[in-house]
């Protein structure tokens, strides 16, 4: 579920926390003994916003970007591992969402290190290009466009 946004149309730092919170008795459970798939996993979408048809963060997503990083360095979650997966369809070059929600995934990744010292390794960026549209009647749709965090610390 997207992150619920404040006035200013960002998300709210403790909407992100709740989201990716993983009870004590999950942690720590391999792929075969637990989660099996992904959607299973705390997860929320947050829309960053790119230059059209690049992974260039515009203003409005480098702060959407410091409300992640602030989440993030909440304690709840401070030390789990995080999945950062770009989600890109574009209609009109199809074959480059996939190349493109790698790109994005990866700049959201290094902009959450170089800016706000999330640890590198704290971080797995990945690209599903339009692997898992939610609006599939409208694949163009803005919903298909974002960015998923999604905290990998059940699978150990």
């Amino acid at each position: 579920a997207p992150a619920a946004a404040d006035t200013a149309g960002l998300p709210r730092v403790e909407e992100i926390v709740r989201a990716l919170e993983t009870p004590e008795a999950s942690r720590g459970f391999s792929r075969e003994e637990s989660v099996e798939a992904p959607s299973e996993l705390p997860s929320t979408s947050v829309f960053v916003d790119f230059d059209e048809g690049t992974h260039r963060l515009t203003h409005e997503g480098m702060m959407a970007l410091r409300v992640v990083a602030a989440a993030l360095a909440d304690p709840r979650i401070e030390a789990d591992r995080i999945q950062i997966a770009g989600h890109v369809y574009d209609p009109r070059r199809p074959a480059l969402s996939d190349r493109l929600s790698s790109q994005r995934a990866r700049a959201v990744a290094a902009h959450l290190t170089n800016f706000y010292g999330v640890p590198a390794r704290r971080l797995e960026a990945v690209g599903l290009g339009a692997s898992q549209l939610i609006d599939r009647v409208n694949p163009g749709s803005p919903a298909n466009q974002r960015i998923e965090i999604v905290n990998l610390a059940p699978l150990g």
